[in-house]
């Protein structure tokens, strides 16, 4: 475009990339909901009082503290950096922003003035700090990909197997009704399953993030015959138009507790054992999940940085070799390459200001039974943030 070197358009390798960090975005804000919710579900579980200590009651607290503390840890460091990143991708905007509107002055000045070094120069310098400011964004990336391989690769989710081995290793077949065990957990999976149809079907989920609002994320125990939290599961900011009075949500708390009455006493602490670990194995592949998503989204944008790279270089090659012959560059392209740049530039800012985590967590008590308005209310008062919120519940 620019002379016969010419590889491609600034414009077009924003371009090229935006429908790869718009795909990386949005799994990226469901994955951050799932965690959200997994992480508050796990913060609010806890070690049941069994009928019946096992012989290995020792090693199961020990794996569970385990597992909790790297819970803890996991949201100290990951999540806090999942908060901090995207606003830091954020701040690069007005910089990156402001470049390119100085480069397309210059362009306008140079179409004028096409043997202007001092402004040619200044141009190639513009051209180089927007470019710094885009290679900053990777950086940052770079940063939280490496967050993440240390506390959420391996550290939580090894837990999370130990924890699993070593309660799997409690009881004995000959002790517990392993079908009784295993319809209560089928049972625990569907109460699931229509919370999540329910928070589908009013939208609830990435658009709330999407949407840079604030989501509640409310921990609604399922109580049963057999005392203490069976299970834990999350509901989100949209509760406000929830009601959990649902005839769905009643009959599936109802089915839970007939089959509790069914079961005898090993049955029942095999069930909480299991319902344990499932919530804390879930939160392990949630996190996993999102690793991999945040390896998408930095490696989209490492792409745009690569082929940004190329682009800036051809132009400032342009400018640099028309310098020292005859020839000159034809600003009038460069500019509308600019400013077409600066236009795909808003789309791209615009998906990466959808990473924003943006959500917050009662600390209000709910229950089925109460009706959308005492939900919305609990919604959206006595709200905390998520590290707050996750740190207040495993201290209790």
């Amino acid at each position: 475009m620019y002379h016969e070197k010419s590889i491609l358009s600034l414009s077009a390798a924003l371009k090229k990339h935006s429908r790869a960090i718009g795909d990386a975005s949005s799994s990226y804000q469901q994955a951050v909901y799932d965690v959200t919710n997994g992480m508050c579900t796990v913060s609010k579980s806890a070690l049941p009082n069994l009928n019946n200590k096992p012989a290995n009651w020792d090693d199961l607290t020990k794996a569970y503290t385990n597992a909790g503390t790297d819970a803890i840890a996991w949201t100290n460091t990951v999540y806090v950096q999942l908060t901090s990143a995207p606003t830091s991708v954020m701040s690069f905007n007005v910089f990156i922003d402001a470049y390119l509107q100085g480069a397309s002055v210059l362009c306008a000045k140079l179409i004028k003035h096409p043997r202007d070094k001092a402004d040619a120069g200044a141009l190639v310098n513009e051209l180089n700090n927007a470019l710094a400011q885009f290679n900053l964004v990777t950086i940052v990336l770079s940063g939280l990909v490496a967050t993440i391989k240390v506390y959420g690769a391996s550290t939580l989710p090894d837990a999370v197997t130990q924890l699993a081995t070593v309660a799997g290793d409690s009881y004995t077949d000959v002790q517990f009704d392993a079908q009784q065990v295993a319809d209560f957990q089928s049972q625990i999976n569907n109460l699931k399953s229509d919370i999540a149809t329910l928070q589908t079907e009013i939208a609830l989920g990435t658009v709330a993030i999407a949407a840079g609002l604030v989501g509640a994320a409310i921990a609604l125990p399922t109580l049963n015959p057999i005392g203490g939290v069976l299970a834990v599961v999350s509901i989100a900011a949209g509760a406000a138009v929830l009601g959990i009075d649902s005839e769905l949500l009643v009959k599936d708390q109802n089915e839970l507790n007939n089959l509790c009455d069914e079961m005898n006493s090993y049955s029942q602490d095999e069930a909480q054992l299991q319902t344990l670990t499932a919530n804390y194995n879930q939160l392990s592949a949630q996190t996993t999940v999102l690793a991999t998503s945040v390896d998408s989204i930095s490696a989209a944008w490492n792409a745009v940085l690569s082929d940004v790279t190329l682009a800036i270089n051809d132009i400032n090659a342009a400018i640099t070799e028309a310098s020292n012959t005859d020839a000159l560059p034809d600003y009038v392209v460069i500019q509308a390459d600019i400013n077409d740049a600066l236009a795909e530039w808003n789309l791209t800012y615009n998906d990466s200001a959808a990473l924003a985590v943006n959500m917050s967590a009662s600390t209000n008590s709910v229950s089925i039974g109460m009706s959308s308005a005492q939900v919305a209310a609990t919604a959206t008062t006595n709200t905390v943030d998520i590290v707050t919120y996750v740190n207040n519940s495993f201290s209790h």
